[in-house]
Order: structure tokens, then C-alpha cells, then sequence
């Protein structure tokens, strides 16, 4: 599961952290996409992504790739995170 802003939207100048979670034993190592790209922020195989928004280009899909290194075994977990950019248009969703 992915955990988000509500309602998957954010703005320019926002942070914006997303959380994936698995169920494994031993723990699930990490990693995320940005539309089919490896993303290296964020705390190396943790499932926390900490994104600092600068601009409307970080809109996408967002992936989280849980693994267990015992298995093999991965999960792949999906979001689409739209930012919204209120200096160069009408804002009409609003951070809580």
C-alpha cells in the first residue's frame, strides 16, 4: 500500500512524502519509479520517498518495488501524484 497526499495531488513548493508497506519476512527492501525511472530520492531500501515538489515535471506515476532478498519475490505498488503549479495557473485544489 501506498500511503499519499490526500487526494494525490500536491503543489510547487510542497513536500511531499509517500510510504509503501509490505508485509514480509524478513523486512521488504525498497525502491521507487517515477514513470517506469528509477528515483534516487529518498532513504536507501526504506519505503519512505521524501520528495521537495520544484516543479509541474515531478507529476507522474510513482511506483513502490517491495523485495525479499530471501525469495526473490517483489511487489509492485502504484500512484498517480498530480502537481499543481498555483503561480502559473488557477489553483483550484488547495493543500489541507
Amino acid at each position: 500500500m501506498i500511503q499519499t497526499p490526500r487526494g494525490g495531488n500536491a503543489t510547487v513548493g510542497q513536500t511531499v512524502r509517500l510510504t509503501c508497506t509490505s508485509a514480509s519476512l524478513p523486512p521488504a527492501c525498497f525502491s521507487w519509479e517515477l514513470n517506469d525511472q528509477p528515483v534516487t530520492a529518498g532513504q536507501s531500501g526504506s519505503g519512505v520517498l521524501s520528495l521537495q515538489i520544484f516543479s509541474t515535471n515531478q507529476s507522474g506515476r510513482y511506483a513502490c518495488i517491495a523485495r525479499d532478498d530471501v525469495t526473490g519475490g517483489t511487489s509492485k505498488q502504484q500512484i498517480d501524484l498530480a502537481i499543481v503549479d498555483c503561480k502559473q495557473s488557477l489553483c483550484q485544489w488547495k493543500p489541507p
